[in-house]
């Protein structure tokens, strides 16, 4: 709810414990304590360096556990490689000329 909330909300200063609040209170049923829940999320999120506190304002850190990572998969020896479904034939110009001659 409070990814949501920050990234809805949009702000490029980050979004504070108001308007987050108020956006969950119109998107969701909570219950009387959410504020105290919300600030205690906020807290807790921003130790872990899922949210970046500035000034009494929330962002969404992108931190190196969030970003998307390429994994290589190891190869297999027994496999042959797989060639490409398009395949290039590089010629020198003698043997194109060669290979012209010889469809003539």
């Amino acid at each position: 709810m409070v990814f949501e909330a920050i990234s809805t909300i949009n702000d490029e200063n980050g979004s504070n414990l108001k308007e987050i609040l108020s956006f969950v209170e119109e998107q969701h049923e909570v219950p009387q304590n959410f504020k105290r829940l919300l600030s205690y999320s906020l807290r807790i999120l921003v130790s872990q360096d899922k949210l970046k506190k500035v000034r009494n304002r929330y962002k969404i850190s992108v931190t190196k556990a969030m970003k998307p990572t390429l994994t290589l998969c190891p190869k297999d020896s027994k496999k042959p490689p797989e060639l490409p479904s398009t395949s290039v034939i590089l010629t020198t110009s003698k043997e194109t000329q060669e290979i012209d001659a010889a469809a003539n």
